[in-house]
């Protein structure tokens, strides 16, 4: 103990402390600084290119009074870059927790496939990871699950199953570790029948990434009004979203250049997502 206390009394550990920990804290604040503009200028953009409020329909949500259309956020390409370093950092942390990705699954939407498509060609490229498009909404002989694989002509049946059986994700007797994304996540609805296509072929799904999560709540299967996190989550998959709708709204009250612009396109801050 005496050694303990002439050791705390000594001036030159406090300095050589301080030499080591001043330019690490200075690094950090820097960092942060950086990381915190970075985040305030992708919402900057998310409201300026992506948002738009009007009353409109949503097939599993009734009225809604906010829209994303990932499509025209898209189009500009810093916006596309913010996507990628997005993706890039929640796939690194997604593989430290489940390990290996095996494919990137992309949901094409009743109402097109443009964002489907849009998000395909990017994040697989980037990524290397081979895709599949899953289409819950096709009717008739369509192929719901759009796979490159030998058996891809044969028929289909409804649950878009093979009719050889349901290996379309294994491979090697494994059954591969499917990563789902989309553009939008409202209530879950259309994200969950997706995976269910997934787990009859085979594969298994731990997360979904999403651009945007509108956070508005739709009945579940016991009838509750949940969001489409709270549904995931019962299911043990986590939802990933670039952009939550409540995040945008907040962040509008505290930024007052990003306030101005949500305001002028009929944002209303620090409102809740309609429910």
């Amino acid at each position: 103990m005496k050694e303990l206390i002439q050791l705390l009394s000594d001036e030159r550990i406090y300095k050589d402390m301080a030499v080591v920990l001043i330019p690490l804290v200075g690094t950090l604040l820097v960092y942060l600084y950086y990381r915190y503009r970075e985040y305030r200028e992708m919402m900057v953009d998310v409201v300026t290119y992506g948002v738009y409020c009007s009353v409109h329909q949503t097939i599993n949500a009734g009225d809604a009074i906010d829209y994303f259309d990932s499509d025209l956020y898209l189009s500009e390409p810093r916006n596309i870059k913010a996507v990628l370093r997005w993706f890039k950092e929640e796939l690194h942390r997604e593989r430290s927790i489940h390990g290996l990705i095996d494919r990137i699954a992309f949901v094409e939407k009743e109402d097109g496939p443009v964002g489907a498509i849009t998000l395909k060609d990017l994040l697989s490229w980037y990524t290397g990871i081979p895709s599949v498009v899953i289409r819950p909404g096709r009717k008739g002989p369509a192929l719901r699950i759009k796979f490159p694989h030998a058996g891809l002509a044969r028929s289909k049946d409804n649950l878009g199953r093979s009719t050889k059986g349901d290996h379309l994700f294994v491979r090697n007797g494994q059954s591969e570790c499917i990563l789902l994304v989309s553009d939008v996540a409202t209530t879950g609805t259309t994200i969950l029948e997706s995976i269910e296509f997934i787990e009859r072929a085979g594969g298994h799904v731990k997360a979904a990434f999403v651009l945007y999560d509108r956070q508005e709540k739709g009945p579940a299967e016991d009838g509750l009004m949940m969001s489409a996190h709270e549904r995931l989550n019962r299911k043990g998959i986590r939802l990933v979203s670039m952009v939550r709708s409540g995040d945008l709204r907040q962040a509008a009250v505290n930024d007052s250049r990003l306030r101005r612009i949500a305001e002028a396109k009929g944002l209303q801050c620090g409102a809740q997502p309609v429910v």
